[in-house]
């Protein structure tokens, strides 16, 4: 699923159901979780699990690597924005962090050899109130699967859940 698509399905929910209780999302779902509420998704709070800050900054280098060249990498852009309809700056999460009042919390592992500590480092410091929870050994995949991470986003979620209830 691409990230539009996985906006697109958050907003088709939350226009099912109603304000969201909370999104739990990972890597590159983080950055179209941010687009989403950036855009009016209605969630009352989100935990991010080793966030990618920009994924367009991604793709010149994987083009590079792949022995691909600037042209390529502007041809991808472009293709890209013209059938999602989105613009990768669309994506760079702590430049719309900025505007966020949604809780959030966020684990990365410091070890993370996909996406490295400092791209949810950036994040927390752009995004108004958000805390960085820093795991050591777990990499990027192992992360979602921690108790203590699952324990500790569970506990995040549930105690927004309960604040918004006794507010409203």
């Amino acid at each position: 699923m691409s990230e539009s698509e996985d906006i697109a399905a958050m907003e088709a929910v939350a226009e099912e159901a109603g304000k969201l209780a909370g999104i739990v999302a990972h890597s590159m779902g983080c950055s179209a979780s941010a687009v989403a509420m950036r855009r009016g998704l209605p969630v009352e709070s989100a935990v991010f699990v080793a966030p990618s800050a920009n994924p367009g900054a991604y793709l010149s280098p994987f083009a590079d690597a792949l022995g691909l060249g600037p042209s390529v990498a502007e041809r991808i852009r472009g293709n890209f924005e013209k059938r999602f309809g989105y613009r990768w700056d669309d994506f760079d999460v702590p430049r719309a962090a900025r505007e966020m009042a949604v809780p959030l919390l966020i684990f990365h592992d410091r070890e993370d050899p996909d996406v490295p500590w400092e791209d949810g480092a950036a994040i927390a410091r752009a995004w108004p109130g958000a805390e960085l929870v820093t795991t050591e050994g777990l990499g990027h995949r192992r992360i979602v699967h921690d108790p203590e991470v699952v324990s500790r986003a569970v506990a995040f979620l549930g105690e927004r859940r309960r604040a918004v209830r006794a507010s409203g």
